[in-house]
């Protein structure tokens, strides 16, 4: 899942303020069938925390899953 030409569209479906939360999102997502990756603009051997937004990490899904996978998001937070 990237964005290369011929490839599908990702975006950011989820922000969590560290690896360990991303992969739980993942996991979450992959449970209903639908593929994410993570992703952030600071690698964390780099800046291991997070401060005013930086070191953030996104949870990108392809476009055309991303209103599912936010529903399921919101959902298991609601529970």
């Amino acid at each position: 899942m990237a964005e290369h030409e011929g490839e599908r569209p990702v975006v950011t479906v989820h922000e969590c303020y560290n690896d360990g939360e991303a992969e739980i999102v993942i996991a979450l997502l992959r449970d209903h069938g639908i593929e994410g990756i993570a992703n952030s603009e600071i690698p964390h051997s780099v800046l291991p925390v997070t401060a005013d937004g930086l070191g953030k990490v996104r949870v990108l899904v392809d476009e055309d899953v991303a209103e599912k996978a936010r529903g399921i998001i919101i959902s298991s937070q609601e529970n």
